[in-house]
């Protein structure tokens, strides 16, 4: 079982994520859909990255997958 860190309210997180800092905005989707499809649920990104498009549509390109 992955190890997942608690936080507020009761909830946890996984302990390890895909970071998203310096991903170019041609490979997010792609990248996001195959960690998503690994297994990966914790996502490190921010509107700083200036991804944020690209990363959505690989989360988009994921639960079309499901």
């Amino acid at each position: 079982m992955p190890v997942r860190i608690p936080v507020s309210g009761g909830a946890s997180m996984p302990a390890v994520g895909l970071g998203l800092w310096k991903v170019a905005d041609a490979d997010a989707p792609a990248l996001v859909r195959e960690a998503a499809r690994l297994g990966y649920r914790h996502l490190d990104s921010a509107c700083d990255y200036g991804n944020e498009a690209a990363v959505g549509a690989g989360i988009r390109a994921a639960l079309d997958d499901k």
